[in-house]
């Protein structure tokens, strides 16, 4: 079965059509499924809901993915020491 995408609130959410719903987290560059996702789906038809087409989720994706990059590379030039101390594995140097 195909995939339906739906927006919510600035989320954007995948339904795989077989009541397993996923959230796109950009932190993760990726879908996953969370709470949150469930409670979507469990108020699916209650909330403001608004499906849209797979290039349109694949459109906003990339438009909060490009924010979430924006906003981790101003953070680790204005706060580099708490970059890395929440992100040992990824250091920025310190000058």
């Amino acid at each position: 079965m195909a995939n339906r995408y739906y927006r919510r609130s600035g989320e954007i959410l995948r339904d795989d059509g077989q009541e397993i719903w996923s959230i796109y987290n950009p932190k993760l560059r990726g879908w996953e499924r969370t709470k949150r996702a469930n409670e979507a789906y469990a108020t699916a038809f209650q909330d403001p809901f608004h499906r849209i087409s797979g290039e349109e989720a694949l459109k906003s994706i990339a438009e909060r993915q490009q924010r979430r990059d924006k906003w981790e590379e101003r953070y680790k030039r204005e706060h580099p020491d708490e970059w890395n101390k929440y992100h040992p594995d990824n250091p920025v140097p310190i000058d």
